[in-house]
């Protein structure tokens, strides 16, 4: 036997692998081609189906017909709610024309009683407010039916200029079939629908909101008409002399059995007359205490980084007469009621408390200023108690002969008091500042004045100027106090050397900040003096 392999041998007669060898490359190849992706007859993956334009539009008019069907079963559902609505407004209605009704007949008996006729209007105001709460949900029903229906308007006009545009490119949509047309029906049919169903739910809530709108501006036109004429009652109440004849003096006494026996229906407007009533009124005096004790606390931890003599004042100020302030300013949150007017009984004492307190915290900043004047009177002193008597003989509403008489005897008094406790002011008078010998000039003059224009019949108008004096010259005092208190704050928080340019920006802020404070401390004169406010409103509102 040869020693090569036998597969170099074809033609030997032994079988074996050399007769495959020639076999195996083309068996490799013809699978190869087999599997390979450019084998003759085989196609490239197909691309994905896109719709085409007619069914996008298709499906562009079935969505639109869904949103129209969704809006009109919306429109179904806000009628429903609206009716269920409307049966209690209808009952509530009727109990607010009754009351406002029992208003009006009160106001027309009320004529020489601006207190109690403000004190009408504004519960006529918060009965309106009430009703206009209980409108409210049925006109936002109303409301947003008609929002839908501006939607569907602006669809339908749309579609018109759609259509239109399509005619003038020898198009009709309506006319052509296929998909897009059926669909096309379907949103005429949903937006037809749509639209009758809106305006009918519409209409039908209008109807039953129809009532309450009107009554609302009934009440309306009547609260503004009897509020323009307040400030006419409030000048002839002020304005309007009283009779000074002998005859009228000798009239007085049944004038007073009348006023004693119509004075327990003022009281009614005076005072809580329920104890719920009242227990809204602690809860809200309560809340206010709480906040001025709180204030209070945080001028306390503030003032120790002043110096001695101005820790010292203020800590007295905030011991006694923020006190009273603090008393005041709750008694005053205690005077709302819920029905939109006030207690006009716990607007005197807040009034009272709160002007006292003021006047008090004023002196006692004042001989912060000026240490020089602690064995000086106050010049606000004297003037608290005929102011006060003021107060009261205006809130209780006096008849204007004897109010005349009782102010007369009261000025006699202040003016007999005034003169004794002057007599060591008048005897240091050159070494006082100018602000208190004005102050004190003032007082003398301003009793003489009332007391004339009481002796005259204008009781009335001489309380009101009276008070009016007062607050003015303690917006003086307290404004002089606060001007000094705010630059030794500013002295204290940015020294000269050191912040040179905050140190003048303070001082340039500080004395109009303290005038404008001053001038806000006298605003509670506006409740201490019955029809101030209006009066004020009136005169703000001329065209000067």
């Amino acid at each position: 036997m040869s020693s090569r392999p036998f597969f170099f041998f074809p033609n030997s007669s032994r079988p074996g692998p050399a007769l495959f060898f020639p076999v195996l490359p083309l068996v490799f190849l013809f699978c190869v081609l087999l599997s390979s992706p450019l084998r003759a007859g085989a196609a490239e993956p197909a691309p994905p189906a896109v719709p085409g334009a007619e069914e996008s539009l298709t499906l562009f008019w079935a969505a639109r017909a869904d949103d129209l069907t969704a809006m009109t079963e919306e429109a179904v559902s806000l009628q429903a709610r609206g009716e269920t609505l409307a049966a209690p407004l209808a009952v509530g209605l009727q109990t607010v024309r009754s009351r406002f009704a029992r208003l009006s007949g009160i106001f027309q008996a009320s004529r020489g009683h601006p207190d109690e006729q403000t004190t009408v209007v504004l519960q006529m105001r918060g009965l309106r407010g009430e009703l206009e709460t209980a409108v409210a949900p049925l006109r936002s029903l109303v409301s947003t039916l008609d929002s839908r229906l501006e939607s569907v308007a602006g669809a339908r006009a749309d579609l018109e200029a759609l259509l239109r545009e399509s005619a003038a490119e020898g198009v009709n949509l309506q006319q052509d079939s296929g998909r897009e047309n059926q669909a096309l029906k379907t949103y005429l049919r949903a937006l037809a629908e749509a639209e009758q169903r809106l305006k009918s739910a519409s209409a039908r809530l209008k109807r039953l909101l129809l009532p309450a709108e009107t009554a609302l501006d009934r009440m309306g036109g009547t609260i503004a008409d009897l509020s323009g004429s307040l400030t006419g009652i409030w000048e002839a109440y002020y304005l309007t002399p009283s009779e000074t004849t002998w005859d009228a003096l000798l009239s007085a006494p049944a004038l007073l059995a009348d006023w004693g026996a119509a004075l327990k229906g003022r009281l009614s407007f005076a005072y809580p007359q329920s104890p719920a009533d009242w227990l809204r009124s602690l809860r809200a005096f309560l809340v206010a205490a709480c906040g001025m004790t709180l204030l209070g606390w945080l001028g306390g931890r503030g003032a120790r980084r002043l110096p001695e003599h101005w820790r010292k004042a203020c800590a007295q100020a905030i011991r006694r007469s923020w006190v009273l302030t603090g008393l005041g300013i709750s008694a005053l949150a205690a005077a709302g009621n819920r029905s939109g007017g006030i207690y006009f009984g716990f607007v005197f004492l807040g009034s009272l408390l709160l002007v006292a307190g003021i006047a008090s915290m004023s002196w006692r900043l004042r001989l912060a200023v000026l240490p020089s004047l602690k064995k000086r009177p106050s010049p606000l002193a004297p003037l608290y108690a005929p102011a006060a008597f003021g107060m009261f003989a205006l809130f209780s509403d006096l008849p204007t002969r004897i109010l005349g008489i009782l102010w007369g005897a009261a000025m006699i008094l202040f003016l007999f008091a005034l003169f004794r406790l002057n007599r060591p002011v008048r005897a240091a008078r050159s070494s006082l500042p100018l602000l208190e010998r004005f102050s004190h000039g003032c007082a003398l003059y301003l009793g003489l004045g009332s007391l004339c224009m009481a002796v005259a019949g204008y009781a009335r108008l001489a309380i009101l100027l009276f008070m009016f004096l007062f607050a003015l010259i303690n917006a003086l005092i307290l404004g002089n106090a606060l001007a000094g208190l705010l630059d030794t704050l500013a002295g204290r928080l940015f020294p000269g050397k050191k912040t040179p340019v905050r140190r003048a920006v303070a001082e340039a802020l500080s004395r109009p900040a303290a005038w404008l404070l001053a001038l806000l401390c006298a605003v509670p004169w506006l409740w201490a003096a019955p029809g101030a406010s209006s009066l004020l409103k009136h005169v703000l509102a001329a065209n000067y």
